[in-house]
Parts: structure tokens; sequence; C-alpha cells
């Protein structure tokens, strides 16, 4: 009897022991590991994007070595060049080293390992021939045809860069996250 009676008197006092979490202690919680994560989530997002305008950085400055390549070896670019050139069709095919009017060797001047065949992505785009940014818009290249050691800018990067690069012969820009080459803000260059 004695045994019943201190299991009772035991067992009563361990329950009255025994807590659990208030509703508000668990919002508290909930709360905390929201903010965390929400942290954590930016955190991650800022680091994304850096890490996208570095590849456009590196990517424009691989174009710009390419085409510096081909002046080298064919000591002027083409009239047909003049005006921005985008990262496709006849243009990239050229440097890559397809036979052309441009190439007659085939000298393979713009090297890429990046092969991709999804349209929104990074690097070069078999079915569609273009070479895109992280962003999925072909990088545009500018240069100085006449072979004065001059390029002519867009007037939308007079107030970054001038009107003119004097002593360049080849600007390289991506149009950057909003996809459009007029609003220069967040675009990325060869000169970044």
């Amino acid at each position: 009897m004695k045994l019943a009676s201190y299991m009772m008197t035991n067992c009563n006092s361990s329950s009255r022991g025994i807590h659990a979490f208030s509703l508000i202690e668990l919002l508290v919680v909930i709360s905390i590991i929201a903010i965390l994560s929400t942290a954590g989530l930016s955190v991650g997002l800022a680091v994304k994007r850096t890490a996208m305008r570095t590849q456009a950085h590196t990517d424009c400055l691989a174009i710009e070595h390419s085409l510096d390549n081909y002046y080298a070896l064919e000591h002027r670019f083409p009239r047909a060049w003049d005006g921005p050139q985008r990262m496709e069709g006849a243009f990239l095919s050229t440097l890559m080293g397809k036979r052309s009017e441009f190439n007659r060797a085939g000298t393979r001047y713009f090297e890429t390992s990046k092969v991709h065949n999804n349209p929104r992505g990074a690097g070069f785009v078999v079915q569609l021939n273009c070479y895109n940014d992280p962003w999925g818009t072909p990088y545009q290249v500018h240069l100085d045809v006449s072979g004065e050691d001059v390029v002519a800018l867009p007037g939308s990067y007079a107030q970054r860069f001038g009107t003119e690069m004097t002593g360049r012969a080849i600007f390289v820009e991506s149009a950057g996250p909003d996809r459009d080459f007029d609003t220069v803000t967040d675009n990325v260059t060869c000169f970044d």
C-alpha cells in the first residue's frame, strides 16, 4: 500500500511539472525562424546577382579578347560590322571559326566551353546560334571599322563614358537584368 501511495504521489507531482509551449512562445519562435530565413534568402539573392554580373563582365572580356585576336590576324574589322553587332548569327559563326568572307581560313577566334540549349540560359545556344548574357540576351559589340582606334558609343552612355572611346577599337556590353541596352544603369560592359 505504501508503494501504491508513493507512486500516486510521484505521478501526480510529475504531471504537474510538465511544461508545454504557450501559443505566444510558439509564435515568437516561428517569427524568429521567418526573419532568419528571409535574411538568408536576401543574402543568397544578392550573391546570385553579383555572380551574374561577374559572369557577364568575364564574358565581355572574353569577347573583347577574341575580337582583339581577329584584328591582330586580319589587321582590320570588316566594314559590314559597322554599327552594333549582336553575338549571334553570321557574326558569331565567323568568330567561332566558320568559313566566311570575313574568315576565309576558318580560324576560331572565340572559344567557349559553355554550350546550352536553353535560349534563356547563359552561354552559346546551339539552335539559335547566339551567345547570351546570364539574363538571356545576346551580348552586343561596337567596333571601330575605320581603323582610327575610336569606338562610337550609343548615346545612352554619354554620361557614363562619353560618346566615344579613344584608343580603343572594341566595346562589348550586356543589357543587364532588365534586358534593355538603352537603360545603361544596370548594363555590364568590358570597361566595368
